[in-house]
C-alpha cells in the first residue's frame, strides 16, 4: 500500500476495514488478514473504529502522564 494513512469512518467496524483491505489487496476470500494494535492485541471485529481510536489515545496520554509524574518523583 502505497498511501501511509487512510480516512476512515468512525463507525466502521474492523471487520469492515478487514473486508476493505482484503478487497484493495486483491486476496481470495479464504485468506485470512489479522490485524494488530501496536504490534500488541487484535481488536474484535465488530469493535468501532472511532471507540477503539478514542480507547488507543486516551491510554496513550494516560501512559506519558505516569511517565512524567514517574520521572519527576526520580529527580
Amino acid at each position: 500500500m502505497k498511501t501511509k494513512k487512510w480516512a476512515v469512518e468512525r463507525t466502521r467496524t474492523i471487520q469492515g476495514l478487514v473486508d476493505f483491505i482484503k478487497k484493495f489487496l486483491k486476496l481470495m476470500a479464504s485468506e485470512q488478514l489479522f490485524i494488530y494494535v501496536n504490534q500488541s492485541f487484535a481488536p474484535s471485529p465488530d469493535q468501532e473504529v472511532g471507540t477503539l481510536y478514542e480507547v488507543i489515545f486516551t491510554l496513550n496520554n494516560l501512559s506519558k502522564c505516569a511517565l512524567s509524574s514517574n520521572s519527576l518523583h526520580l529527580m
